[in-house]
């Protein structure tokens, strides 16, 4: 099975059709293992996923490599995007957060995707509202949702990038200094009581079809 990359580029028929060149000792090990796997992003030697329907329908799709030397796999876009928004983003320092939405919204969600739309402007408004509580200032924040986890299971989950810049109500700027752990504590049963909230305002949905232990 080929690679879902084009066969007749130049990189992948230099890589192909001279291994002479990298792929011996003198290449380091951790880059001829990358160039290797790459070659084979996208075929069923890397293991693949079956999907199938209670209609009888299904389908493989073969595992991505996630190298650091292929082109095609979502893990070079994944990079690719992530050089675009940073060019984009003021010279400031940032901190990673992510927020989880609880269990028993994933079976919700899932039927009712027409939710998901408001998932990312719901995490990234929990984490303003939170920096504007405590030190009454404004920070801008990117909302990045995922669906899935590693493991391909539906796991509705948002990655927030957050400024540690804040702007004041004076219009001055002050470096904010928080603990991580604390905050996303704080903010889980923020974000479960406004997912309760949105799942009620929708008029396709029954408000019991959330119950939490």
């Amino acid at each position: 099975m080929s690679p879902p990359w084009d066969r007749c580029s130049n990189l992948c028929r230099l890589l192909e059709e001279n291994p002479q060149y990298w792929d011996h000792d003198g290449v380091r090990p951790y880059a001829r293992s990358s160039i290797a796997q790459a070659l084979l992003c996208g075929t069923e030697a890397l293991g693949a996923e079956v999907f199938s329907s209670i209609l009888g329908e299904g389908c493989i799709v073969p595992n991505s490599c996630k190298s650091r030397a292929c082109t095609s796999c979502g893990y070079w876009q994944t990079m690719r995007w992530q050089r675009e928004v940073a060019s984009q983003l003021p010279d400031i320092p940032y901190t990673g957060i992510i927020l989880t939405m609880p269990r028993p919204f994933w079976g919700l969600l899932r039927k009712n995707r027409n939710l998901l739309r408001a998932i990312p402007e719901l995490a990234a408004g929990v984490l303003t509202d939170w920096v504007r509580e405590r030190f009454e200032a404004v920070v801008p924040v990117v909302a990045v949702m995922h669906t899935f986890n590693a493991k391909f299971e539906f796991n509705v989950h948002v990655h927030l990038v957050v400024a540690r810049l804040g702007k004041c109500q004076c219009h001055r700027f002050r470096i904010l200094e928080f603990p991580i752990d604390p905050v996303v504590q704080d903010r889980c049963s923020a974000v479960q009581k406004r997912a309760v909230s949105l799942c009620k305002s929708s008029n396709r949905l029954e408000p019991t079809a959330v119950r939490f232990p």
